[in-house]
């Protein structure tokens, strides 16, 4: 569950009027981490209370991702930080996983490949 707002927060997100951030929705097939850390930079610069973050990162879901969301117990959200934490083990399959010099031996030439095009497979291109 979300945790309510209370009233003597509520409209004191920051010194300006409060938008909404600007977040691709994510779509599953992206990498999450990435997501939340877009999500966390415009947080940062509109401000808001950890509730307001809790909320609004609700609407950067769609599809499965939204399912998921709707099947979490109630109460077991009580800061962004968890909200984050349970997101990223959700989803950390997707994570996109940086090459590594190692990852050269995975490359095989095919023979119709020019060595041009096999040379540029490993920095995908």
């Amino acid at each position: 569950m979300i945790p309510t707002v209370h009233e003597e927060n509520y409209g004191k997100t920051s010194s300006t009027a409060f938008h909404c951030p600007k977040i691709a929705p994510y779509l599953g097939t992206g990498d999450p981490e990435a997501h939340l850390k877009a999500f966390v930079a415009q947080m940062l610069i509109l401000g808001g209370f950890d509730t307001i973050r809790c909320k609004m990162f609700v609407g950067s879901l769609t599809g499965m991702e939204l399912q998921w969301f709707s099947h979490i117990p109630d109460g077991t959200i009580d800061l962004f930080q968890t909200f984050s934490r349970l997101f990223l083990q959700q989803f950390l399959a997707n994570h996109i996983k940086p090459r590594k010099w190692a990852d050269l031996f995975d490359i095989r030439q095919k023979e119709e490949n020019r060595f041009e095009t096999y040379s540029t497979d490993f920095v995908g291109s």
